[in-house]
């Protein structure tokens, strides 16, 4: 969720704007106290799509004084009010049913994961996913659960993408390619490391043994057939997928593999940005 200590007063004004029927409900309340405690957890609600913590109060200074100066009443009134959880509880079903608002319950959250899925599809970063999950949400009218629970979701429904994709993409290749890519990430019992990792070892300093070792790996790489897939395989990745072999060269004698073999090969087939000739590497060495 947005940081509450931090909100530009530009963004306040745009979201925090009450209606006469919103007037008409601060009207009701009986003192200066009431009317704007129910007022600031109004303006609170539309600016970030929750209702501040009732122990202690959650205070947002910002808010707080546009609140205050909307109503022509002094901020601190609000301290009496921030003693009585009843009335800010109470207040807070008020505003709910007069804002029309939806408590996050089960067909909220199945409608927001169905929108993450989807996300997904092109969005790789978490805190990226969290802010559209909110997004959702405010657009759709939903109480923002806890931001834990939104990351867990967002997590989940990356994962569950991240698994469709990579089976997406092994369906498209040659049947004997998984095994060779299996055999990159395997470790013999009288070696260190996978033949991945070694794969994966910088070149060094440039020297002719240098180069040969390179072109031994470029042609290692190229027997794999991994370069001549068509372009429709990568096409399956997300512009924010996550590059080639991550994860993958963590394959060690020490730190065998612990992810679904699915994710572990699609990860070792390259991306749309992924020169398909190894021979055009060479001239870096």
């Amino acid at each position: 969720m947005e940081d509450t200590l931090l909100y530009p007063r530009e963004l306040i004004a745009e979201r925090v704007v009450f209606t006469p029927a919103d007037h008409a409900q601060i009207a009701l309340c009986r003192g200066a106290h009431n009317r704007l405690g129910l007022a600031y957890q109004m303006a609170f609600l539309r600016l970030t799509g929750r209702f501040p913590s009732q122990q202690p109060l959650e205070l947002v200074p910002d808010v707080l004084a546009f609140v205050a100066s909307e109503l022509a009443l002094a901020p601190g009134v609000i301290e009496a009010y921030a003693q009585r959880q009843a009335t800010v509880s109470a207040h807070q079903e008020q505003i709910r049913l007069h804002l029309g608002f939806q408590a996050f319950g089960p067909p909220e959250r199945e409608a927001l994961s169905q929108f993450l899925r989807e996300e997904a599809l092109h969005l790789d970063h978490l805190a990226a996913l969290v802010a559209q999950a909110e997004a959702f949400l405010r657009d759709h009218q939903v109480l923002l659960p806890a931001l834990s629970t939104l990351r867990r979701l967002a997590g989940e429904q990356r994962d569950w993408t991240r698994q469709l994709v990579a089976t997406r993409m092994m369906a498209l290749v040659p049947p004997e390619l998984p095994a060779r890519l299996d055999a990159l990430l395997h470790v013999e019992a009288d070696q260190r490391l996978s033949p991945l990792q070694v794969l994966k070892t910088p070149p060094g300093i440039p020297t002719p043994q240098a180069v040969s070792h390179l072109t031994a790996k470029l042609d290692g790489i190229q027997a794999t057939g991994v370069l001549a897939l068509g372009p429709d395989v990568a096409q399956q990745q997300s512009p924010e997928s996550p590059r080639p072999t991550r994860g993958a060269g963590e394959c060690s004698a020490s730190a065998p593999p612990r992810r679904a073999p699915a994710l572990h090969r699609a990860d070792l087939l390259p991306h749309a940005d992924v020169p398909r000739d190894p021979r055009s590497a060479r001239g870096d060495v």
